[in-house]
């Protein structure tokens, strides 16, 4: 029984009429919705891909993390190819540990994607209501205005396939060369769905980037019904070669979540006022390339930890 079938179901008053085992799936069901409204922290599995997904679960056990946003997209912890048959094995090795995996990243963005329906049948099947999809590019080779389309149809085009299976679609608010780049077009892109079929997924580093100090709050105001998901990072600008007439140049650099341009207080207020409340996704990004300084995998986890006893205590107040 589909979550939403189960609601109008209720609200019809059938379910007093259920067989026991109708209504120890509503039982289950309101479980799982429970959980997914109460905050909780899981990490973004990217920058710990060298390690085995047991391995990866045992360290988030140990850090004290609830679960995992867990990479299943080209270069990620599962291929999409290999969803059919690895998604429930890594589903089985978090429940293992006392975790879960409320949520994929994903790189689906098109009904045409051969894996995405293999990938969002598991997660009807294990309970993985939400996805962030994959990233749309822009270019300036072409007028944006026909990109921005081909993205709104292509959007209404996954929603729809997304609500077959039960699985919540969340777009990512990103910033460079990819649609959307900023929260306000974020919300020009979702204004015109219901909630409840698609869900922004909000990022403080990339509001940041884009939407200075002003302009991600009111795209967070916005975009308040769809807020359904949000990662949590932060960087700086750092200073690089100047430019050819000695203009001074910047580049964004990943660093501590409590260290960064965004502050992550005023942000956390900020989605409370708009009603979130649900899972922070620690995104971790300490390995590879745009980082403050190198880091090892141990060094990664020490962080995460950090990062972790520092949002807990920025809810504390909230």
């Amino acid at each position: 029984m589909k979550r939403r079938d189960l609601l109008a179901t209720t609200l019809t008053g059938t379910v007093a009429t259920a067989t026991m085992s109708n209504i120890a799936t509503a039982s289950n069901t309101v479980t799982a919705e429970k959980q997914s409204t109460t905050d909780r922290f899981i990490a973004f599995t990217e920058s710990f891909q060298s390690l085995s997904i047991p391995k990866t679960c045992d360290v988030f056990n140990d850090i004290g993390l609830s679960g995992l946003d867990l990479t299943v997209r080209n270069g990620g912890h599962i291929q999409p190819e290999d969803a059919t048959a690895k998604l429930p094995a890594a589903h089985a090795a978090a429940k293992s540990v006392d975790l879960d995996i409320p949520m994929l990243t994903t790189g689906i963005n098109s009904v045409s994607d051969s894996h995405a329906r293999g990938i969002l049948a598991q997660c009807d099947k294990l309970g993985i209501r939400k996805i962030k999809l994959g990233y749309f590019r822009h270019t300036t080779a072409k007028p944006i205005s026909g990109q921005i389309d081909f993205v709104r149809n292509s959007l209404a085009e996954v929603v729809k396939m997304c609500g077959e299976y039960d699985v919540l679609p969340c777009m990512h608010v990103h910033s460079g060369p990819i649609l959307p780049a900023n929260g306000l077009a974020l919300y020009d892109l979702l204004k015109d769905h219901d909630p409840e079929t698609v869900g922004a997924f909000c990022d403080p580093m990339h509001f940041a980037m884009t939407g200075g100090s002003g302009s991600w709050r009111q795209a967070m105001e916005l975009l308040r019904p769809w807020i359904s998901l949000t990662s949590i990072k932060n960087f700086w600008w750092e200073k690089t070669t100047p430019g050819e007439r000695g203009e001074q140049r910047w580049r964004p650099v990943k660093c501590p979540v409590s260290e960064g341009i965004m502050p992550i207080p005023e942000y956390v207020s900020e989605l409370k006022r708009n009603g979130y409340t649900g899972i922070y996704t620690l995104h971790s990004e300490y390995i590879g390339g745009g980082v403050y300084k190198h880091f090892t995998l141990q060094d990664c986890i020490d962080q995460t930890k950090s990062d972790l006893a520092y949002m807990k205590s920025v809810l504390a107040d909230h």
